[in-house]
C-alpha cells in the first residue's frame, strides 16, 4: 500500500468567521473547533465535510454529512482527493491530532503540521470495506455511550432523591420514632442557634444581626424538633474576596476557582497559583480553612464543596466562602443540606440576571436550611454516607466502562489503519 504526505493529497481550507449576530435562521449546521455550534441558512462547503479544530479544541475532528459552515477556528476538507470522505474521517481520527498542538496560550494546530503527516492510501474497495466496518463499530460505541450516560444520570437522580428524603426528615423517620426526645435536650435546634450566635458574636466583636428567612419563598413542613433556619444564622460569616484577579505564578499558593471543582472534591493539583503577597492581601478579608464550605456563586451556581484539607489556599471571587461554627459541628450537615433540592431551588430563583449568572451574598445568607437536632444529623449523615458510598462504587463502574469503550474505539482505529481490518 502506498503512502504520501497528507498535504499532497487533500487541501485543508480555512473556515470563515460567522459571529452569532450574523447567523440567519436555517438548516445548515455551523461548526466550531469542538463541534456543531449553531445553524445558518447558507453553507461554505461544497458538500459533506470533515471539520478539524484549528484553535481552541485543536485537532478535534467533526464530520458533517451535509454541506455546512465551518467557522474561522477550524480547517475543513470537502474535497477528499483519493479518499472516500468517510474513510478519510476515520483516518484523521486515528492520527491523534490533538497531540500535535505546539502553542502555549491558546491551543492551536498549524496547517504545516497537518500536511506533513504521512498517511496510507489504500485502494477504493479497501477504503469502502474499512469505512463500513468502522461505521458499525461507531454505532456500537454510540449505543454503549448512551447507556453509560443514562446510568450516570440515574445515579445523579438517585443521589438527589436521597438528599431530598434526608433533608425532609423522611429518611430518619424510623430512627426518630424509636428515640423520642423532649424539647430542650442538648443539641436541639435552639441550642444550636444559641451556640452559633454566641460564637459569631465573639468572632464579629459585636452582637450579630439575624439573617432572617425569606418571606416570599414557601417552605414545606418539617418533623417535630426540626426547624428551617437561614444559612447566615448557622455560620460565623459568609463572604468572598475582591474581584481583582491575582497574576498566576509558576509556584506559590493555590487559587481555586469553580473550574477546579471535580465531581465531589477540589482539584488542587491543576489550580492556578498566586504569590504570597497576593495571598496575604486576600486573606486579610477572608480565607477558607478546614471545616469551611465553598459555594459557587458565579457561572454554574450552587456547587458545594466542603474544605477537607488543612493546606493553605485561597478561593476566587466566583466562590462564596462559608465560615462554619466550630463550637457546633454542623459543617457536614450544612454541605449536605445546601446540595439538597429545596436550597438548590432557592438559589436558582435568586440568581441575578447578568452576562454571567450571579448569586449575591445576601441571598446566600438567607438560604433556608432544614435543621434537625445534632444526634439526628449524625444518624442521617451516617445512613447517607453508606448509600453514597454504594453510589460511588456504581459510578466508578460506569466510569471504568466509559474508559473501556474509549480504549476499544482507539484500538479499533489503530488496528484498522495498521492494515489489520
Amino acid at each position: 500500500m502506498r503512502t504520501a504526505r497528507l498535504g499532497d493529497l487533500v487541501e485543508a481550507k480555512y473556515g470563515k468567521a460567522l459571529p452569532q449576530g450574523m447567523r440567519r435562521q436555517g438548516a445548515v449546521p455551523v461548526y466550531g473547533s469542538s463541534g456543531a455550534v449553531g445553524w445558518h441558512d447558507a453553507a461554505v462547503t461544497s458538500g459533506p465535510a470533515i471539520v478539524i479544530g484549528r484553535k481552541g479544541s485543536a485537532g478535534a475532528i467533526s464530520f458533517s454529512d451535509v454541506p455546512c459552515w465551518p467557522i474561522d477556528t477550524t480547517y475543513y476538507i470537502d474535497q477528499p482527493g483519493p479518499f472516500q470522505i468517510e474513510f478519510l474521517d476515520f483516518l484523521l481520527r486515528s492520527l491523534g491530532l490533538t497531540g500535535l498542538d505546539r502553542s502555549t496560550a491558546i491551543p492551536g494546530l498549524s496547517r504545516d503540521q497537518l500536511y506533513d503527516i504521512e498517511v496510507p492510501v489504500p485502494p477504493a474497495a479497501d477504503q469502502a470495506a474499512v469505512a463500513d466496518l468502522l461505521k458499525k463499530a461507531a454505532a456500537y460505541r454510540a449505543d454503549a455511550v448512551r447507556h453509560l450516560q443514562a446510568a450516570r444520570r440515574a445515579i445523579e437522580r438517585f443521589r438527589k432523591s436521597v438528599l431530598a428524603r434526608a433533608c425532609s426528615g423522611r429518611l430518619s423517620a424510623g430512627w426518630r420514632e424509636a428515640r423520642p426526645a423532649p424539647p430542650g435536650q442538648p443539641g436541639d435546634v435552639d441550642g444550636i442557634l444559641a451556640a452559633c450566635r454566641a460564637e459569631r458574636g465573639i468572632s464579629l466583636g459585636r452582637r450579630p444581626r439575624p439573617a432572617g428567612l425569606p418571606s416570599d419563598f414557601g417552605l414545606p413542613g418539617l418533623p417535630a424538633g426540626w426547624s428551617w433556619q437561614p444559612l447566615g444564622d448557622l455560620t460565623l460569616r459568609i463572604g468572598d474576596v475582591d474581584h481583582r484577579m491575582p497574576k498566576a505564578q509558576p509556584a506559590g499558593i493555590p487559587y481555586i476557582s469553580t473550574k477546579d471543582f471535580t465531581a465531589s472534591e477540589i482539584d488542587f493539583d491543576h489550580a492556578k497559583v498566586i504569590a504570597q503577597e497576593d495571598f496575604d492581601r486576600l486573606a486579610r478579608k477572608i480565607m477558607p480553612e478546614q471545616g469551611d464550605i465553598l459555594l459557587s456563586r458565579y457561572g454554574t451556581v450552587g456547587q458545594v464543596r466542603p474544605v477537607a484539607t488543612s493546606r493553605r489556599f485561597q478561593a476566587s471571587y466566583s466562590i462564596a466562602i462559608i465560615k462554619t461554627c466550630k463550637t457546633v459541628d454542623m459543617a457536614s450537615w450544612l454541605a449536605a443540606a445546601l446540595s439538597s433540592p429545596l436550597p438548590q431551588h432557592y438559589m436558582s430563583q435568586h440568581i441575578r440576571a447578568s452576562a454571567q449568572p450571579d448569586l449575591g451574598l445576601q441571598h446566600i445568607r438567607t438560604i433556608p436550611v432544614p435543621v434537625p437536632p445534632l444526634a439526628e444529623q449524625a444518624e442521617i449523615l451516617r445512613v447517607v454516607g453508606g448509600i453514597f458510598a454504594a453510589a460511588d462504587r456504581l459510578l466508578a463502574r460506569v466510569q471504568a466502562g466509559q474508559a473501556r469503550v474509549d480504549r476499544a474505539s482507539q484500538a479499533i482505529l489503530a488496528k484498522a489503519f495498521g492494515g489489520d481490518a
